[in-house]
């Protein structure tokens, strides 16, 4: 479901029409007393007294109980005006509390916004656009938690049914809504929107609220690359530029992109790869590549190590792990899940 902020700051409240439900149950008492002084000679019960006053207030239109002079007709209007009016305005208050619940599911967004308080490990994607969209597609095809943020979801949905798509309609610069999306508790931000302006601000929102996140930014422009890298974004993508580059690619290198895209672009991937952040615990630091033999004992070829921002490309087998190492790795998605999985499949010694 799609979770809209109001940028009012003004929440939605139900009508609790709490003066009417007095002015009634004023009005039922008053009646059953009246009627009950009313008809004092003729032999009247509190139930009767109380009936002949449902009966107005409900305009069931039934005879009198008993006969009333010129005072109990007189009585008896004034009864209908004020129970009357109290009754309608209470049942009007319900119907419109009951149209504002179906509009705007309360209980539901409720339970969402307990589930985005609990989210972690997430990508946050700012823009529904073209670009947007196909982004978010390609995370949950990677089994990514992901939360869009757009201020106007006027594109359909990818699949609002997808457990692991939250959508948040709200504006991105604004950190009540950046902090609703588990900023602070997310693994990156990826921001496309068209609007330079905008990009600039979410980034510097963003970066403020979790100077450790990740942060993408779309560029149409080569001038506003410095801005973007300056306002806390790690990189930027101009989409034309890939675009081009992708086609030029296509022509060039049509047996390489052939190959990537049979076996890691597919929706059922046969390769992949990825980056491994080993844990302080990991049994590898302080060992080399050679005598680790990463292809024999998972199947995964070491294609580089991230150390303090620098990309060490194909190391030699006497380079040595060391701690905080982040290892660039290419192999299948069962050679990575036994790199991966160091309790029960790998142990190096």
């Amino acid at each position: 479901m799609i979770f809209k902020t109001q940028t009012t700051g003004n929440e939605l409240k139900l009508n609790r029409p709490i003066y009417p439900f007095i002015l009634l149950a004023i009005v039922m008492v008053v009646g059953v007393i009246g009627y009950s002084i009313l008809w004092h000679d003729s032999s009247a019960t509190i139930l009767d007294a109380f009936y002949m006053t449902f009966i107005t207030v409900a305009t069931i239109g039934y005879s009198e109980v008993y006969p009333l002079d010129a005072a109990g007709k007189i009585f008896t209007m004034f009864i209908a005006l004020v129970g009357i009016g109290s009754l309608f305005y209470i049942l009007g208050s319900l119907m419109e509390n009951l149209v504002i619940v179906n509009l705007f599911n309360n209980r539901g967004k409720k339970k969402m916004k307990q589930v985005l308080e609990k989210i972690s490990d997430h990508i946050i994607v700012v823009g529904h656009g073209n670009v947007g969209r196909l982004t978010i597609i390609q995370l949950l095809k990677n089994d990514q938690k992901v939360v869009c943020i757009d201020h106007d979801f006027s594109q359909k949905i990818i699949d609002e049914s997808n457990p692991n798509c939250f959508y948040i309609e709200g504006d991105a610069t604004d950190e009540a809504v950046l902090e609703l999306a588990g900023i602070k508790h997310a693994d990156g931000l990826i921001i496309t929107a068209a609007d330079p302006a905008v990009s600039i601000f979410v980034a510097l929102t963003a970066r403020e609220l979790n100077s450790n996140i990740y942060i993408v930014a779309r560029s149409s422009s080569d001038k506003n690359i410095a801005k973007l890298i300056k306002a806390g974004a790690n990189r930027t993508v101009n989409p034309y530029n890939a675009g081009g580059q992708r086609m030029a690619n296509m022509v060039l290198n049509k047996n390489v992109i052939d190959f990537l895209e049979t076996n890691i672009g597919s929706n059922v991937p046969n390769l992949a790869m990825e980056t491994i952040d080993l844990p302080n615990n990991c049994p590898l630091f302080n060992k080399s590549l050679h005598d680790l033999d990463f292809r024999k004992a998972t199947g995964v070829t070491v294609l580089a190590v991230l150390r303090e921002g620098d990309a060490i490309l194909n190391p030699q087998p006497n380079f040595k792990i060391l701690r905080g190492d982040k290892l660039l790795v290419f192999g299948t998605l069962d050679s990575l899940k036994k790199l991966t999985d160091w309790d029960t499949s790998i142990m190096f010694n």
